[in-house]
């Protein structure tokens, strides 16, 4: 138990309020999210940046990132060539957060790279969150159904980091 794990809920807690009210376009754009960070393991890479923050670990980091960069316009020259361009704007998409989070790094930006990183947390800690998100980026259109299911699923994980926050606020208080 630490101040460092109440912040770590707490950013949880306020990336599910950036999700309040998705829009289909902004829900394919956070699963895209997610599948580069699990596809580069980004969770081990970026994390280092914010345990030591020095320019060595910086360049490192960018380094691998530009590799990250060079594979995906690899792929995307691919998938340009065999003309398809559904895996061409997933792959534009990948390539687009890792251009972000190449300037987050340099710029050493620790605060845009942690909200990024929090998404991916909260997004990775809770299935029913992705799946919802699936819902509303596969609807073609306006489908209340996924909108009440994710509001569902929103206020039942804000109750539950709630909770978390405030056991971990009592515990911090007794030490």
């Amino acid at each position: 138990m630490s101040i460092q794990e109440l912040w770590e809920k707490r950013q949880l807690l306020y990336r599910l309020y950036d999700i309040q009210g998705i829009t289909a376009w902004k829900a394919k754009d956070l699963l895209v999210l997610y599948e580069l960070f699990e596809e580069y393991n980004l969770l081990d890479i970026l994390d280092t940046s914010n345990n030591n923050s020095n320019n060595n670990n910086n360049n490192t980091i960018v380094d691998t990132l530009l590799k990250i960069k060079d594979r995906l316009n690899e792929e995307i020259r691919v998938a340009s060539k065999e003309k398809d361009f559904k895996a061409k704007a997933v792959l534009t998409k990948k390539l687009d957060k890792v251009l972000t989070l190449i300037a987050l790094v340099e710029s050493k930006n620790r605060e845009g790279l942690m909200r990024i990183i929090s998404m991916y947390r909260l997004l990775n800690r809770y299935e029913e969150l992705r799946n919802a998100l699936k819902d509303i980026a596969n609807a073609s259109n306006s489908n209340s159904n996924s909108e009440d299911s994710i509001e569902a699923i929103t206020d039942r994980i804000r109750e539950e980091l709630e909770r978390e926050i405030i056991e971990l606020k009592k515990r911090l208080n007794k030490e």
